[in-house]
């Protein structure tokens, strides 16, 4: 008997919560308009709604968060790199190359500037012998510097080096992955936080 009871009352409850739920969701539907009777009797009502025109609804855009910040220089500069470093690679490899540049940026090692790190000596082939200015870097390498920019490294922080068709062999480099034919590694002592 408790039982049914208790079944009774949970079902008294569950009709009277659908009940309420039903009953607020009517009224949320009907339009709220005022009635003469609420409005004063000097009073003009418009029925009409009014409509606004395309042109002067301001186009908006959430301002996007940015990675890192750089100048319309230092994107071009770095875009130029990408175009001399893996211009005929894909947007991920591109993106990588993209990636060592911060990582070294972020290390300190090669200087403070995104200019002071691309052209740290030997650091950048092309840098080094000259071949960035003039060069009117691709949609693509602007795409993977745009990525990077808005997203971060797509590489570990410790990978600062790359090379074509092969690893460096030089004693505690170890090879981190390959993309395309291009190779990103990184030295064992700093992966474990060491300079």
């Amino acid at each position: 008997m408790k039982t049914i009871i208790k079944i009774s009352a949970i079902l008294f409850i569950c009709i009277l919560s659908f009940s309420l739920l039903l009953a607020c969701a009517r009224n949320n539907n009907q339009e709220t308009t005022p009635t003469t009777s609420s409005i004063p009797s000097n009073t003009t009502v418009h029925t009409t709604t009014p409509t606004i025109s395309e042109t002067t609804v301001p186009e908006t855009t959430a301002p996007k968060t940015m990675y890192y910040s750089v100048t319309e220089e230092e994107r071009l500069l770095i875009a130029q790199l990408v175009y001399r470093e893996a211009n005929t690679e894909s947007l991920e490899c591109q993106k990588a190359i993209v990636s060592v540049l911060f990582n070294r940026l972020a290390c300190g090692r090669w200087g403070d500037t995104i200019e002071e790190v691309i052209y740290y000596k030997n650091a950048f082939t092309p840098a080094t012998a000259g071949l960035l200015e003039g060069v009117t870097p691709t949609k693509t390498n602007y795409e993977a510097v745009d990525c990077v920019l808005e997203s971060g490294p797509t590489l570990p922080t410790y990978v600062r080096y790359f090379r074509a068709d092969y690893h460096h062999s030089w004693e505690g480099y170890e090879g981190y992955t390959v993309i395309d034919h291009t190779y990103f590694g990184y030295f064992i002592n700093w992966q474990k936080g060491a300079w």
